[in-house]
């Protein structure tokens, strides 16, 4: 009797750690660069394209369009800043800006871009 009860119980904790959940890979830490993009005139600038990459890691390139408040949101990867963040949009020069980034907080960047002549 013992022993049956002791197969079941190993038997038991097997299933068990066979089928517990693995641990899920640990995530790197994220930052938010946001901002909104105007026209010179002051107007908001719906459409318009942003772009952020590291500057330490070319490879890391996150991009956004601005929504119809002009504005946009980027979640890139801390240890990879700062970020040189572009906005751009047809007809409008571009304009280019440096981001220092941090862990879980929100770093905010305004652009005004110009009519192209």
């Amino acid at each position: 009797m013992r022993r049956r009860f002791a197969v079941a119980v190993i038997g038991l904790v097997m299933v068990a750690a066979l089928t517990a959940t693995p641990k899920k890979k640990q995530k790197e830490p994220l930052a938010l660069i946001s901002g909104t993009v105007f026209q010179s005139s002051g107007f908001l600038l719906r459409g318009a394209k942003v772009v952020a990459v590291s500057q330490q890691e070319s490879k890391i390139k996150i991009e956004d369009q601005t929504g119809p408040r002009g504005e946009f949101a980027l979640r890139v990867p801390v240890a990879k800043g700062p970020y040189l963040v572009t906005a751009e949009a047809k007809g409008f020069e571009g304009q280019q800006k440096t981001a220092e980034v941090y862990e879980s907080e929100k770093t905010t960047v305004t652009f005004q871009l110009k009519p192209k002549p």
